[in-house]
């Protein structure tokens, strides 16, 4: 009976706030302490829920959550006034001031994680505006001025919260030193300004263009050249491109990996060949897979073809095709002791090949049953007897 005297005011947990906005006034009311005595206006447990009854006051709430726009149309759990906006706890206190205090910014649209957890509500929200805030990246991250006008605005699509760098593509984590080309002397140009992605891309990243290369270091200051004795870096470019070709690439990596190519590492240019232009051996400026032996430069003469065999190092040196001299064999030419062995005695058939079995008798069987005593296998080769006796002698 008393409940129902006194409007349910038994229940009141306590006063209701005082706390009102100047000139705001709903349902003529300018705060919740005017209507304290009249419960229903809030609580109507078996007709209606809370936020219903909130939304009657606060129609600018309610046009939020229906136009999806403002603070409260971001917010998922927006259908719970009071797990942000609670009351009963004096006149002095501020429904709206406790919300932002205690406010988990997860339940909205924009949840803030990794990097953006630390961040304060003012360095987003300026001026106390938590309505008309835009959730793209550019609203507070100035794009590089490296990759500006390359990549787009969509930062989410290679930045995470974690950390900006490194960048993802393609789905793993950016790092230009993996591809083909390394950054390790192209961060800055010859003006000491920074080098940017679309010095380099001019259309998009995947695309390359060499001219650039040739753009960029036809501005490299004067300076004496050792390479062709060139004085003036646009003449040496001249002459390094009609020796190599255009394509900077096939060469440079960007960390001066030929920066102390030594052409005798790969392939000794002595003799007759010291004198070569690179074309000669690199047709078309192609280097990489360019032959090392002799015949793919010089045609086997018909004088031998076919029974000299392919080694020609072996009777030839860079200093002259002729005359041809023996200059390798493993084999001692005087096998036997009496001088040396005629070539033929050997090679019955060709250079490139011999035999034993002229002066050595051959009988497989008891061939394979001596050999069986020092554990040779019953299907080893019985021709090529060098390949274990190569001085000629029977190991005992």
């Amino acid at each position: 009976m008393a409940a129902w005297l006194t409007g349910g005011e038994v229940f009141n947990p306590g006063p209701l706030s005082a706390k009102s906005k100047a000139e705001v006034v709903i349902q003529n009311y300018k705060s919740h302490a005017e209507f304290e005595g009249r419960c229903n206006l809030c609580h109507q447990p078996l007709n209606s829920n809370q936020a219903e009854l909130c939304k009657t006051c606060h129609t600018d709430v309610r046009d939020q959550i229906d136009q999806g726009s403002g603070t409260h149309g971001r917010i998922k759990t927006v259908e719970k006034c009071s797990a942000c906006h609670s009351d009963h706890k004096g006149r002095e206190f501020d429904p709206s001031q406790t919300a932002l205090t205690n406010f988990n910014h997860n339940v909205t649209a924009f949840p803030l994680t990794n990097k953006h957890a630390a961040i304060l509500c003012k360095d987003c929200h300026t001026n106390g505006d938590f309505q008309h805030i835009s959730s793209a990246c550019s609203s507070c991250h100035k794009e590089p001025a490296v990759h500006a006008g390359m990549f787009g605005l969509d930062c989410s699509s290679c930045h995470t919260d974690a950390a900006w760098k490194p960048a993802e593509f393609n789905g793993a984590a950016f790092d230009h030193e993996k591809t083909s080309f390394s950054l390790l002397k192209h961060f800055s140009n010859y003006d000491q300004k920074a080098i940017n992605c679309t010095d380099c891309h001019t259309k998009a990243t995947q695309t390359f263009d060499a001219q650039k290369c040739v753009d960029c270091h036809n501005g490299h200051p004067a300076q004496k050249q050792t390479i062709e004795k060139v004085a003036q870096p646009a003449d040496f470019l001249t002459v390094h491109m009609k020796t190599f070709g255009n394509n900077c690439l096939d060469c440079h990596d960007g960390a001066d990996r030929m920066g102390n190519f030594k052409h005798n590492d790969i392939f000794v240019l002595d003799g007759k060949h010291a004198a070569l232009v690179c074309g000669q051996c690199h047709a078309d400026q192609k280097y990489a897979g360019t032959p090392r032996q002799c015949l793919a430069c010089h045609k086997e003469p018909d004088i031998h073809k076919g029974f000299f065999g392919l080694k020609c190092e072996y009777c030839h040196t860079t200093d002259a095709w002729r005359p041809a001299l023996l200059h390798q064999h493993n084999f001692p030419l005087d096998h036997g002791g009496k001088g040396e062995v005629d070539c033929k005695t050997c090679h019955t058939a060709s250079y490139a090949q011999y035999t034993c079995y002229g002066c050595h008798d051959h009988q497989a069987a008891p061939i394979q049953t001596s050999h069986a005593r020092v554990s040779m296998p019953k299907d080893v080769v019985l021709d090529q007897c060098a390949a274990c006796h190569l001085d000629g002698k029977v190991k005992k």
